[in-house]
């Protein structure tokens, strides 16, 4: 029986979450895993379409609606970068799926031109997103992500966006110069969370494997955050 694991790993190189799967009369995984084209990241990227079009619904709980401060400091300059008109309240002006995108039309997948993030995760052909093998020809281990620096951010709900407001509020902190900064949290929106359409997926494509093979396939999904380093991970084979 040869196993794999498909880890995400966080910027510390610490396993964050595992799939692993178990198929016989398995030896060579390259045709398996293939490149930024093939099955297993085209599976990858319309999942995270899916998980930006439902606000992370399609993954888990849905990501936290905007905050006050978000609300109040940025919402105003996406929505007039979007050249969105201001609403009655911001989900009457942002459409459904506008958290975290950067398009008047969330609801697309086109990419629009303020975008990073979102291509990133969800298109193979840009340049920061991520899906390699690692270990060689036979590895049994793939790293999947994105390399937008920022990403880790939302990912983990850390660090704040600080600018200065042009109106007088007592929301701010006073800088040495005297200014007025104002800090809006980053809420925590999980980018990297597998998902049901993610998981039936790599189960899909095991089946075509291993019917070719003349094998069998067995998968599981768990959290491994604490319990796995990424090299156990990678090189793990029984």
């Amino acid at each position: 029986m040869s196993s794999f694991y498909i880890v995400m790993k966080d910027e510390t190189g610490k396993a964050k979450e595992i799939i692993e799967a178990s198929i016989r009369n398995a030896d060579d995984w390259s045709r398996f895993w293939g490149n930024k084209t093939g099955p297993i990241s085209q599976i990858w990227a319309k999942s995270r379409q899916q998980m930006f079009a439902t606000e992370g619904a399609s993954t888990g709980p849905r990501w936290p609606e905007y905050t006050y401060m978000e609300k109040r400091f940025y919402l105003p300059i996406k929505r007039w970068l979007l050249d969105i008109h201001k609403g009655k309240t911001w989900r009457a002006t942002m459409p459904k799926g506008s958290i975290l995108r950067w398009s008047p039309l969330p609801s697309s997948p086109a990419v629009a031109p303020h975008e990073r993030l979102y291509p990133s995760l969800c298109l193979p052909s840009h340049p920061e997103y991520i899906f390699r093998r690692s270990g060689g020809k036979s590895s049994n281990g793939v790293v999947i992500g994105t390399a937008v620096p920022y990403a880790v951010n939302h990912d983990q709900g850390r660090g704040e966006w600080k600018r200065k407001p042009r109106k007088h509020t007592v929301l701010g902190k006073k800088n040495k110069k005297g200014q007025t900064i104002v800090s809006v949290k980053t809420p925590r929106r999980p980018l990297l969370r597998f998902g049901n359409a993610f998981t039936m997926g790599i189960r899909a494509e095991l089946q075509r494997t291993a019917v070719a093979q003349g094998g069998k396939v067995g998968l599981v999904s768990t959290e491994m955050e604490h319990r796995f380093d990424i090299a156990q991970a990678v090189n793990a084979n029984r």
